[in-house]
Parts: structure tokens; sequence; C-alpha cells
């Protein structure tokens, strides 16, 4: 498969920084957005981001579409919130699509939010 090429800026997320991805997945590469985690769904990637080597997710949101750059990696990169940076991006592997553990939730939102370790979803 292909990889795009484009600059963007990188955004405080939630959790990690995020790219502004300037097209739609779903249109340039012919394949449905899949579950990534829990009420989640979207497209797996590999790429990088100013020469350095990732693997990440683009997800939909506010009717765009963002690239999630963790902040280890963007520290790699040399790049702050606010930089422009260079992403080489194309979907991941079908084998990479399934859920990491890492990912997997927890327990349920009512067990989180009591404190309460929950039963890990599978």
């Amino acid at each position: 498969m292909k990889t795009d090429r484009f600059q963007g800026i990188l955004l405080e997320g939630h959790k990690d920084a995020a790219c502004e991805v300037p097209f739609d997945p779903e249109k340039r590469w012919g394949v449905p957005a899949a579950p990534l985690w829990r009420g989640r769904r979207g497209h797996r990637v590999r790429g990088r981001v100013n020469g350095v080597a990732f693997e990440s997710a683009i997800v939909p949101r506010s009717r765009r579409f963002w690239l999630l750059i963790a902040d280890d990696v963007r520290r790699r990169a040399g790049a702050g919130i606010g930089e422009t940076v260079t992403i080489h991006v194309r979907l991941a592997d079908p084998s990479a699509l399934a859920m990491s553990p890492k990912e997997t939730p927890s327990g349920s939102r009512r067990a989180r939010k009591a404190g309460r370790p929950g039963r890990a979803i599978r």
C-alpha cells in the first residue's frame, strides 16, 4: 500500500498529541474503519514523524480525522506541541488491527469510577 505524506501541526490531546489528517482514510485507502478499542473506531497505521517510526491510529472526531501521536514518539522526533511536523503514514498490516493488551479496557466504567478493579474485557 502507498504511503501518504503530509505536514501538520501537533496539537495537545486528552492523553497524547494529535495531528489533523488532510484526507478521509476510508475514501483514500478503500478500507472501512475498524474497532480500535472500546468505543472507538478508526484505522491502525504505521509511519514516521520527522523520520521517527511509530505505530498508531487515525480516528474521526468533529468531522475531521486525527493521527494520534504518543508523547514518547513526539519527544524522540524532537517535536513540541504547536510545531509543524512531516508525517509519512500508511495503513498497518491486517494482523496489526487487533487490540493490544495495553489498550484492552480494564473493567467497567462504574468499577473504575469507584476505584475498584474491574474484569478485563476480551
